[in-house]
């Protein structure tokens, strides 16, 4: 469902690399892509989702994974 929501523009992938080496990956989904449950604590039309985050397994605890949450909210602006 992410991918497709990337594909049809609802959702944004972000990708983290070291050099040439892919270490993360987060699908953030925006207005409606995101679970209708988030409805109960804001319009979903003003909200960003940060969906499915992998990171690398030599990179995992160092931070990456949280990073996302900043990338999220510069996302959501962009879109705006």
């Amino acid at each position: 469902m992410q991918f497709n929501c990337i594909a049809i523009g609802k959702a944004s992938a972000v990708i983290a690399q070291n050099g040439e080496l892919i270490i993360g990956f987060a699908a953030i989904l925006f207005g409606d892509a995101c679970p209708t449950s988030l409805a109960k604590y804001d319009d979903l039309k003003a909200a960003a989702y940060i969906g499915d985050v992998v990171v690398h397994s030599d990179y995992s605890g160092k931070g990456l994974a949280h990073s996302y949450s900043k990338v999220q909210l510069n996302s959501h602006q962009l879109k705006k």
